[in-house]
């Protein structure tokens, strides 16, 4: 009965934005994919049973040089923003309203490219410009620098990018794209700890059991105390976001160049089977994704932390009573 539910209201959404106009006004289903598209400014839906190709919930005003997103547990979607409006763009999926905050200024962010959530509402958030991590409070008036009190620093100076954090143990999972180091912040001491390395890495998602799921060039990497080369996707291009959705697929997307016009890509990777799927149906011109979540849920974590990933990222949310 729940299949045929979400069956039943992916199927409206879809048709509310087929016939409804270009920008969908409907709550998102679980199962849902958000992609980020910096290329044309928009936030596209794309619905994994469906072979439609990717619609808009919302575009232009204030997004620009978006990158990744997160959805919190009312169903609304956080995106990092690194445009003329640079901060926090909060996205109600129903309206397509944008509401900017944790915007530049004493302690604001330049170039905001990775975001999480954690148990309390606030947010972590990369700046690739800054080589910096900041938590944000939950309405953007606080903007504090998370940095070591001790030990290694391998962010400082460098280029973080995709953000999440791990339920397991609470810790902020950061992959730093001009060094390829995949690195575990302490959210109380702000300490650094190097976990592995990965060539080309952008975007990290993390399951309940603390395993690592990497995007690094066209290649899909998970690393739970070793690395492993789960995938290598179809061309063209490189995956810049990934996420986990309900299943335990891993969910991934990035952009390509073909003929000199941008064609982005969104596959799903079966943990189960070993097998990489085109969604919804293969390529698309003029769509460049730079980050990726899905509306899943997930048993709430021992910490009481919300997964959630950013480009660069993916999502998670509590689940309803």
């Amino acid at each position: 009965m729940q299949k045929f539910w979400f069956a039943l209201g992916a199927i409206v959404v879809i048709a509310c934005m087929f016939f409804g106009g270009a920008v969908q006004a409907a709550a998102l289903n679980y199962g849902d994919i958000v992609v980020v598209d910096d290329q044309n400014n928009k936030i596209w839906l794309v619905d994994p049973t469906d072979t439609l190709s990717p619609q808009t919930i919302s575009s232009n005003d204030k997004l620009g040089v978006a990158t990744h997103a997160i959805i919190n547990g009312a169903g609304q979607i956080f995106v990092a923003n690194a445009g003329t409006s640079r901060g926090i763009l909060q996205i109600d999926p129903v309206t397509g309203n944008q509401t900017l905050f944790a915007t530049v200024g004493a302690n604001g962010l330049t170039t905001p490219a990775g975001i999480a959530l954690e148990g309390d509402g606030s947010f972590i958030v990369t700046d690739s410009n800054l080589g910096a991590i900041y938590r944000v409070s939950s309405d953007g008036l606080t903007v504090t620098s998370i940095t070591p009190t001790s030990g290694s620093d391998l962010i400082t100076g460098n280029t973080p990018y995709g953000v999440a954090i791990d339920p397991s143990s609470g810790a902020i999972i950061v992959a730093v794209q001009d060094t390829g180091s995949i690195v575990s912040v302490d959210p109380i001491t702000g300490n650094h700890t190097l976990l592995t390395t990965v060539t080309n890495s952008r975007d990290v998602a993390v399951a309940g059991d603390g395993t690592l799921y990497i995007a690094a060039g066209s290649m899909i990497v998970q690393w739970d105390g070793f690395l492993q080369t789960l995938a290598t996707t179809p061309s063209p291009g490189t995956l810049y976001g990934i996420a986990l959705d309900d299943d335990g697929n891993i969910v991934a997307a990035g952009p390509g160049s073909f003929n000199d016009s941008v064609q982005g890509k969104v596959v799903s990777y079966d943990l189960d089977s070993s097998s990489t799927t085109l969604l919804p149906n293969g390529f698309f011109a003029d769509f460049k994704p730079v980050g990726i979540a899905v509306y899943a849920t997930v048993p709430e974590p021992s910490t009481g932390l919300i997964l959630a990933a950013a480009m660069v990222g993916g999502m998670v949310r509590r689940h309803r009573a």
